[in-house]
């Protein structure tokens, strides 16, 4: 699955991509991201989507390694 994320703020050296259920538990990070423009395209493997809502945490990385929370995101998985 590939999600296009939009944030605001400034730009980082790199970012990370941290995919909960709502009820806490961590099933997905990728480091090392990186955003064309305002946007990070971010391909989350779909055999590990169940159907249910998840919360994808997205943290920007300066130069000098130091992690910044940009946002919080929610959404609901729907298979057809």
């Amino acid at each position: 699955m590939r999600l296009r994320v939009s944030f605001e703020g400034q730009a980082y050296a790199s970012y990370l991509a941290t995919l909960q259920t709502v009820e806490g538990a961590q099933i997905w990070q990728k480091a090392g991201l990186k955003a064309s423009g305002k946007a990070i395209l971010i391909d989350i493997p779909g055999n590990l989507l169940a159907e249910e809502d998840y919360l994808l945490t997205l943290i920007g990385v300066s130069s000098q390694d130091q992690p910044e929370e940009i946002g919080k995101y929610s959404f609901r998985v729907v298979k057809k």
